[in-house]
């Protein structure tokens, strides 16, 4: 008897201590302990709520010469005067799109810049987020939810639907059941053979009204800015004309959270981007069940308010940067007299590392493309490049930073000065060679996964403040520069 008691104790303590071990884990995969539950980690104690970060809190301060020290500087920071002067106006919405590869995905290091800066100058509402993602699970800023029955499009895939393209580089559409060709060539009276579908070019829907395609947007208790939906607005694009299409035109039946009544909006706007304002009413959730034919091209919802900082994520696995230039002008020209950006963030490099490649002209070449491109179609938007974060890869047996990777650093950086944008290096900010393998092993909490590529949550965050920092830092240095072109600016952050 005694010896099953203490079996039975012993069990309990077990388990108890599995569970304390594995919440964390757990934490950071399901949305609602993250709404409604904070976390903790085993190695560091208990965790803390958030506190509000000031600008006292990023530990910059001049020194005896009155240069900003403690954070890496921007280099180029003059080319953001125009963005730091909206920061000023703090009775207007500042938006800054977040343009990026795999290490943006699911909202890492623009949610910990957005959130700082909502905290300083004002704001809430994630911004855009696109009508499906297949990080939706893992993304913690925003509940989203969708039905299975879409079609997707996504920045390098073939647009064989000839559909424009969002700001995001992609589009989605409702999805019926494919055309069915029956290619079977009977020889034989008695032969019964089952009809293929043609693989020779993509099935297109039939031309009817699909039903049943919803998605939900609901808001997270993360951050202060993720806990309300402030308004909400609708974007997609022109129908494609077809002359044999049954329905030219959808709708879309809105329903919200906290009792406000949703409504009905049709989709018949011809722009090659349209905006549909779902509410203005502050809430927690918008739902959305869509009602139109495959040829309307639909792209994303906003949740923002109407002042304030705004961060856009606008993420693209496998991207090197080049693809923006596959974005209609036309697109980026309309989505910016919806948005109004005042400053577009570059981060990309990854997916040009190669340890055997010494020169990188091309990719320099590459990427003063794409900041002319936009710079042409976003006129008078501030540009701020951000390097690649540092990325650790097996050599001759040994764990070291890819030789490649301060050559693509070099390349953004002569892309960004020759073409009047800010420069960023995450790399060098991370401490440069060998800085992953240290926040993979010595860092605790470990910082970035066991890929020595990816960041996880923590390691996010870090390079967020990193970011942010050397904003900062820019921001308030500004009477210096200001000193030496004989102007003064307005800044009211001491």
């Amino acid at each position: 008897m005694e010896k099953d008691r203490f079996l039975q104790a012993l069990g309990i303590v077990v388990l108890a201590t599995a569970m304390v071990l594995v919440y964390p884990v757990l934490h950071q995969r399901i949305p609602f302990l993250q709404q409604h539950f904070e976390t903790y980690n085993w190695l560091n104690g208990l965790a803390v709520p958030r506190e509000a970060v000031t600008a006292d809190s990023t530990d910059i301060a001049p020194d005896s010469t009155g240069q900003m020290t403690g954070p890496m500087l921007l280099e180029g920071a003059e080319h953001l005067e125009a963005f730091f002067q909206a920061l000023d106006a703090k009775s207007e919405q500042v938006r800054i799109a977040y343009f990026g590869d795999s290490s943006i995905e699911g909202d890492l290091i623009s949610e910990t810049l957005r959130d700082s800066l909502q905290r300083l100058f004002g704001g809430t509402g994630v911004g855009y987020v696109p009508i499906t993602s297949h990080v939706n699970t893992f993304r913690r800023t925003v509940r989203h939810t969708f039905s299975g029955h879409w079609f997707t499009c996504t920045m390098g895939q073939n647009n064989w639907r000839k559909l424009p393209r969002g700001i995001s580089g992609g589009y989605f559409t409702t999805w019926t059941a494919p055309v069915v060709v029956d290619t079977t060539v009977v020889t034989d009276s008695s032969a019964v053979a089952a009809p293929v579908i043609s693989d020779s070019v993509p099935p297109e829907p039939v031309a009817e009204q699909p039903k049943g395609h919803r998605v939900s947007y609901g808001a997270m208790r993360l951050y202060p800015g993720t806990n309300v939906f402030e308004r909400s607005y609708l974007y997609y694009g022109a129908p494609k004309a077809d002359s044999t299409a049954r329905y030219r035109t959808g709708s879309v039946t809105t329903s919200f959270g906290g009792g406000e009544e949703g409504q009905t909006h049709l989709l018949d706007g011809g722009n090659k981007v349209n905006r549909i304002t779902l509410s203005e009413t502050p809430g927690r959730r918008v739902s959305l069940n869509f009602n139109v034919p495959a040829r309307v091209p639909l792209y994303g919802v906003s949740v923002e308010s109407p002042n304030g900082v705004i961060v856009d994520n606008y993420a693209t696995r496998g991207n090197s940067g080049s693809l923006l230039t596959s974005i209609d002008a036309g697109v980026f020209q309309e989505f910016q007299n919806f948005m109004d950006f005042d400053l577009v963030v570059l981060q990309y490099g990854l997916n040009v590392l190669n340890p055997k490649m010494k020169n990188y002209n091309w990719y320099q070449k590459e990427i003063s493309q794409v900041i002319r491109y936009l710079q042409a179609n976003l006129p008078g938007v501030a540009i701020l490049v951000v390097g690649p974060s540092d990325k650790a890869t097996k050599i001759d047996g040994v764990m070291q930073t890819d030789p490649s990777l301060p050559l693509i650093t070099e390349a953004l950086r002569a892309a960004a000065k020759e073409n009047n944008a800010a420069f960023f290096s995450l790399y060098e900010a991370m401490g440069g060679a060998g800085s992953m393998i240290e926040w993979v092993e010595q860092k605790r909490p470990s910082l970035a996964n066991l890929d020595y590529t990816h960041f996880n949550f923590d390691g996010a965050e870090e390079a967020g403040h990193l970011l942010l920092e050397a904003l900062l830092g820019a921001y308030h240095d500004r009477p210096k520069r200001a000193e030496a072109r004989g102007k003064q600016p307005n800044n009211p952050i001491q």
